[in-house]
């Protein structure tokens, strides 16, 4: 439901962006909260599907206008830091523990973990 809401909602502020951007058809006026919420340019695939599937409102709401959520994204994206070295390290200890277990693995018996052969 959430997620027919906003389709229904960007489409209809991706409209009246275009609505605005006509400057012969003078008989259109737009109210304030239309004003608020246009959106003049048609959002690329990865800001739709962010939009559309964000974590916080996919399911049970509340509805979140897609001006208001990229107007969010675009203030904190200077605040957000580098992945990398936390990247690196998890990756770092994945391929640790995947040589481990590689390496160790093959000593030990499954079947002694299930206690089916006494030690």
């Amino acid at each position: 439901m959430v997620l027919t809401q906003k389709v229904t909602s960007l489409a209809f502020s991706i409209r009246d962006g275009l609505d605005q951007k006509k400057e012969d058809d003078k008989s259109k006026t737009l109210t304030q909260i239309q004003k608020r919420y246009v959106v003049s340019d048609i959002p690329d695939e990865l800001e739709f599907c962010s939009y559309i599937f964000q974590f916080q409102s996919m399911l049970a709401g509340p509805l979140v206008f897609y001006r208001d959520f990229i107007d969010f994204i675009k203030i904190n994206d200077s605040n957000v830091p580098s992945p990398f070295s936390v990247v690196a390290t998890k990756l770092g200890y994945s391929i640790f523990f995947a040589i481990l277990f590689i390496k160790v693995g093959p000593h030990f018996d499954c079947n002694i973990v299930r206690g089916k052969i006494s030690v």
